[in-house]
């Protein structure tokens, strides 16, 4: 047991104070101070299975030529880093700003404080081909010259990081907060990420290049990048539950997340609230050969000055499943949706209340792809040329199978959906209703109508197209119930009078994937030949996002 020490002004080539092997002191409460090494560890170095234990000391202004500016703990050791403090210490050439864990070394790292820290890589700390637990520390005001301000798992790394305050760090190119890269696992949860910046990729976390991670249960706040305001992911495969994401910036794309080259992320039951994208997709970004999946979310008051207000898809896949896209905004196209050759299903989404500057107020379908829109309710969008509810452009073939698409478009041309530029679309069992008009279909481009009911749009119920064989044009008469305001009048629900829209679908509920849900109200499934336009669930999902937070400090 070292102790109440004061170990300042030495220097090494490594360990400018002190250098373990195969020992197993505990360091605790002492000041390292003003320590140099011309290579590794400005303060310390822990090798060949040592078994430290620093405690309550702290470690200012050391000074390490290459890696771990105060400590570098390696070659199979376990430490145990718990409640230290970090400050101003500099890697200067290499990794690890204050403090690296290489090669081996399987420890923890505990409810520390790391601040002002420099690096090239890990402003503060390094987890590099090694296994670690960080939980509880506070790291804030770190930089890295070039990728994770505060954090780096690296090198077939495997970190648990969890109930973490990451505030104000820094890195010029990558992961603002943190970067975990090349073949690397673990898990973040139940951290706050806040006020983090990214010169280039992911404003909080970067996850990159052959990585499996899940990200849960975090607050992501005020972060900025380029692309990823708060989350990047590229060549990764991550899962994202339970997270919110809000007022994060992207000067490019992903206000609050990209994905990206090969990436695979799935967002479930989270908040995305007032984020913002300078181009593209002010709350998520999927680029060419992602996959985006979104499901149980919130999607609220997110702003792109370009395109995809909530979501911008190009030429990558997903889904958009049981979610709410609100109050979203976007300078050009898509101020709710944005797909661009994308073959995307949507199926049971509220989209509401989204604005654009041009095309798509709700959803906007542009080039050749095979988008499928099913059960969703899309209502009182806006665009200010065309297509406020739905608009299609430039060769999508999409099927629109019971929606109710109503109430959009008190500005621009007024349609509920718009269909230009040689694109074709199928709608089925849908109602168009209440729109400036209806279904509006230019000369180069085709709708097949099946059994749909458009009825009462100010303007025109159709335009550049004949009505259906077997569509319908009467009052849905729409009611409303627990969750909204477009339930379709039922007895069996108490009401006076049925819709004559109840059992009229070309399809049973079944096969359209309806027969669990709702038009009449509470525990009334539509059952037989489905209902049109969209059903409700029978409860509030249990999914209402919650943010988890760190304990206080």
């Amino acid at each position: 047991l070292l102790t109440r020490n004061q170990w300042l002004s030495n220097s090494a080539v490594s360990g400018g104070a002190v250098y373990l092997i195969a020992s197993g002191p505990t360091l605790a409460d002492s000041l390292f101070r003003e320590n140099v090494a011309s290579q590794y560890g400005g303060a310390l170095v822990a090798d060949q299975g040592s078994q430290v234990t620093l405690r309550g000391n702290t470690f200012e202004l050391n000074v390490a030529g290459l890696n771990g500016g105060a400590a570098l703990l390696q070659s199979a050791s376990t430490p145990w880093v718990e409640g230290n403090r970090f400050f101003t210490n500099t890697a200067a050439s290499g990794v690890g700003g204050a403090l690296i864990l290489s090669t081996g070394a399987n420890g923890a790292v505990l409810e520390n404080d790391f601040a002002d820290n420099l690096g090239l890589d890990g402003g503060a700390l390094m987890i590099s081909s090694a296994t670690a637990t960080i939980t509880g520390n506070h790291f804030r005001t770190n930089t890295a010259f070039r990728m994770g301000g505060a954090l780096v798992v690296t090198d077939n790394a495997s970190a648990i990081v969890s109930s973490n305050w990451f505030t104000a760090n820094t890195a010029l190119s990558d992961g603002g907060a943190g970067l975990v890269q090349l073949h690397s696992s673990g898990q973040f949860k139940q951290n706050q990420v806040r006020d983090n910046v990214g010169g280039g990729k992911g404003g909080g976390l970067r996850i990159f290049d052959d990585v499996s991670m899940t990200v849960d249960d975090n607050l992501f706040a005020g972060n900025q990048a380029q692309d990823g305001g708060a989350l990047q992911v590229e060549q990764a495969q991550v899962t994202a539950a339970r997270n919110r994401f809000e007022a994060n910036v992207a000067s490019l794309r992903g206000g609050a997340a990209q994905v990206a080259a090969a990436g695979e992320l799935t967002v479930r039951a989270s908040t995305i609230v007032s984020n913002t994208a300078g181009s593209h997709g002010g709350g998520l970004y999927a680029a060419s050969g992602a996959v985006l999946i979104v499901h149980d979310t919130l999607l609220l008051a997110n702003r792109a000055t370009s395109a995809g207000g909530a979501i911008r898809w190009i030429s990558a896949g997903g889904e958009l499943r049981n979610s709410r896209v609100l109050d979203n905004w976007a300078g050009a196209t898509g101020g709710g949706v944005a797909s661009s050759g994308s073959n995307l299903l949507l199926f049971g989404n509220v989209i509401q209340t989204n604005s654009s500057g041009q095309l798509g107020g709700g959803v906007y379908l542009q080039g050749v792809s095979q988008p499928e829109l099913r059960n969703n309710l899309i209502v009182k969008n806006s665009a200010s040329v065309q297509g406020g509810g739905i608009f299609a452009i430039d060769g999508p073939v999409a099927n629109l199978l019971y929606n109710t698409i109503t109430d959009n478009d008190l500005s621009g041309a007024g349609e509920g959906v718009g269909v230009a530029g040689g694109s074709r679309l199928t709608l089925r069992g849908n109602i168009v209703t209440h729109n400036q008009r209806g279904i509006v279909v230019s000369s180069n481009s085709t709708a097949t109508l099946v059994r749909n009911d458009v009825w009462n749009n100010s303007q025109a119920n159709y335009a550049g197209i004949a009505p259906g064989a077997t569509d319908l044009s009467v009052d849905p008469r729409f009611v409303t119930d627990a969750l909204g305001d477009y339930y379709l009048s039922c007895r069996r629900a108490g009401r006076s009078s049925d819709s004559s829209l109840l059992d009229a679908g070309p399809d049973t509920a079944a096969t359209v994937g309806l027969a669990t849900l709702t038009t009449c109200g509470f525990n009334l499934l539509d059952q037989g030949q489905a209902d049109l336009g969209y059903h409700y669930p029978l409860f509030v999902y249990a999914w209402v996002p919650r943010a988890f937070f760190p304990y206080a400090r």
